[in-house]
C-alpha cells in the first residue's frame, strides 16, 4: 500500500525513471492511481458508514441486531429476486454474494499487477548494458533546463554514454565466436524484443484481469460493459443489476439454551451501489487501456522491425540540423543505422523523442553522428567478416545505386 500511495503522492514528472511510452504510463501509473483512489474510497466507506444493515425481528434487542449485522457482513449473503417468493431451505442452492468484503483487497492486487510489468522492464532493460531511463531522464532534464551550458553538458553526457555503449555492443557481438553469435543475436535487438514483450505483458495483464474478475464476482464480468451499453440504448436502468444487489438475504444460527435457532434476515448493502459504479468504470477503463496498448504495440513493432523507418527517422533530423544534404549520404546513413546504432540505439532515440522532445532527439542524433564519423574506421574493422560485408553490400546497392564515390565529402 505504501508503494501505491507513493505513485499517487509523487509530484515528480511521471516520465522520469521509466524510459517508456505514454501507454506504458497509462498502465503502470495512471491505472494504478485510479485503482488506489478507489481503494482509499472503499476503505473509508467501511469506517464512515455501516457497510451492512439488516432488518431484524421485532424481538431482537440492539445488541442482537448488531450481532446479526456483523455475522452477515463476515459471512456471505445471497440474492433472491422479489419475483421468487419462496425462501430457500437449508441445503438449497443459493446465489451467494461473497465479494463485498474483499473489494479493497482485490483492487490492491489489481494495482500491484499493473505495477509488475514496469518493474520487470526497469530491471531487465539494464541487462543490455545501458539503462534506458538514464538517457531519457537526462533528455527530460535537458528539455527543462534554461541554462545553455548545462543543456550542452547534458547532451555531451548522453552522447558519450550512448556512444560508448554502442561501440562496446558492436565489438562484443562481432568479435564473438560463430556459435556464440547465434545467442548474441539479441544484442543490438535486445531492448526492442524486451520492450515488445513488456507491451504484450501489459495487454495480457489488463485482458486477464477482466476474466479474473469473473471468478471474484462470480459473474460474466468480461461482458458487463456490453450489457450496460445495451441497457443505456434501451433506456433501462443501467445502475441496477443482479451482479451488485442492494438487498440480500442472510441465514445465521443462534444457540439458545442448548437449542439452535435459524434466522433469515433481509440486509441492505449500500456499498454495492458504490461497487457497481467502480466496476462499471473499470470495465471501460480496461478496454480503453487494452485498445491503446495494442495500437502502441503495433506501431512500435512496425517502426522497430523495418530498418527503412529508422533510416527515414535519422535522415530527416540530420537534414533538419544541417548535418547532411537532403539527397546525399544514403550509404553512410545505412551504415550509421545498421552498424552503429542498430535497432536498440534507434529505439533509445525514439524513446528520447517521445519522453522529451523531437529537438532533443535530433541534437542527440547529431552528437552520435559525429561520434560515428570519428570512429567509422574502427567500426568498419569490426565488420571484416565476409558474410557481414556481403549482407551490408547487398543492402547498400538497394538503397542507392546512383551515388558517386565522393559520398564522404558530401556528408561532411
Amino acid at each position: 500500500m505504501d508503494r501505491l500511495l507513493g505513485y499517487v503522492a509523487d509530484n515528480a514528472d511521471p516520465r522520469l525513471g521509466g524510459g517508456d511510452s505514454f501507454t506504458d504510463q497509462l498502465n503502470a501509473r495512471y491505472t494504478v492511481t485510479v485503482l488506489t483512489v478507489f481503494i482509499i474510497m472503499v476503505t473509508a466507506k467501511y469506517y464512515i458508514n455501516e457497510p451492512i444493515s439488516c432488518w431484524c425481528p421485532a424481538h431482537f434487542t440492539a445488541s442482537h441486531c448488531d450481532f446479526a449485522n456483523k455475522v452477515c457482513w463476515t459471512s456471505s449473503t445471497y440474492y433472491l429476486p422479489y419475483s421468487q417468493e419462496k425462501i430457500p431451505l437449508e441445503g438449497d442452492d443459493r446465489q451467494f454474494i461473497s465479494y463485498y468484503q474483499w473489494v479493497a483487497f482485490i483492487l490492491t492486487c489489481q494495482a500491484l499487477l499493473f505495477c509488475l510489468p514496469r518493474i520487470i522492464w526497469s530491471i531487465l532493460n539494464k541487462k543490455s548494458g545501458i539503462a534506458v531511463s538514464t538517457i531519457t531522464d537526462a533528455a527530460i532534464q535537458c528539455q527543462k533546463s534554461s541554462d545553455t551550458q548545462s543543456k550542452e553538458k547534458t547532451l555531451r553526457y548522453m552522447t558519450k554514454h550512448m556512444g560508448r555503449f554502442l561501440l562496446e555492443l558492436n565489438r562484443y557481438h562481432l568479435m564473438a565466436s560463430q556459435l556464440k553469435k547465434f545467442w548474441l543475436f539479441f544484442y543490438g535487438n535486445y531492448l526492442v524484443i524486451l520492450y515488445m514483450g513488456i507491451k504484450m505483458l501489459y495487454i495480457a495483464n489488463a485482458l486477464g484481469q477482466l476474466f479474473l474478475l469473473n471468478s471474484f464476482l462470480n459473474t460474466d464480468y468480461h461482458f458487463y460493459g456490453l450489457e450496460v451499453l445495451g441497457r443505456m440504448i434501451q433506456s433501462e436502468n443501467w445502475t441496477t443489476s443482479d451482479r451488485f444487489p442492494r438487498v440480500t438475504l442472510c441465514d445465521f444460527k443462534v444457540r439458545l439454551l442448548g437449542n439452535i435457532h435459524r434466522y433469515t434476515v433481509q440486509c441492505a448493502l449500500p456499498m454495492n451501489l458504490f461497487n457497481e459504479i467502480i466496476f462499471i468504470f473499470l470495465w471501460f477503463w480496461f478496454i480503453f487501456v487494452i485498445t491503446a496498448t495494442c495500437i502502441s504495440l503495433l506501431s512500435w513493432s512496425v517502426t522497430s522491425i523495418f530498418l527503412r523507418f529508422h533510416m527515414t527517422f535519422m535522415k530527416k533530423r540530420l537534414v533538419a540540423m544541417e548535418k547532411i544534404k537532403h539527397r546525399a549520404c544514403s550509404k553512410k546513413i545505412y551504415k550509421f543505422v545498421t552498424k552503429y546504432l542498430r535497432r536498440d540505439g534507434c529505439f533509445i532515440i525514439r524513446q528520447v523523442a517521445g519522453n522529451a522532445s523531437d529537438v532533443i532527439a535530433a541534437e542527440l542524433i547529431c552528437g552520435l553522428w559525429d561520434h560515428f564519423l570519428e570512429h567509422e574506421k574502427a567500426i568498419d574493422q569490426l565488420f571484416d567478416d565476409s558474410t557481414q560485408l556481403n549482407l551490408v553490400q547487398f543492402h547498400l546497392d538497394a538503397v542507392d545505386n546512383e551515388e558517386d564515390e565522393d559520398e564522404n565529402e558530401k556528408c561532411i
